[in-house]
């Protein structure tokens, strides 16, 4: 799938795509599971973190975590 990724990207800067090369996320995302690769995810994306996520922030006001579950049937 990283391959995919790195493809695509290389696919839209190609032709100019700019909509296509502006949000570089599945490819980083890809990139960072790698422990070699020593990526900083939330400093390149500009998000929270995403493999380790404190529990204060989850809690809603009640005090309660709600999870939302999607599924794709085909």
């Amino acid at each position: 799938m990283h391959r995919e990724a790195v493809l695509n990207y290389q696919r839209c800067a190609d032709v100019n795509n700019k909509n296509g090369m502006g949000v570089p996320a599945e490819k980083a995302l890809f990139e960072s599971a790698d422990t070699t690769n020593k990526m900083d995810l939330s400093k390149e994306l500009g998000i929270p973190p995403i493999y380790s996520v404190d529990y204060k922030s989850l809690v809603d006001d009640s005090g309660r975590v709600v999870q939302q579950v999607f599924f794709l049937w085909r």
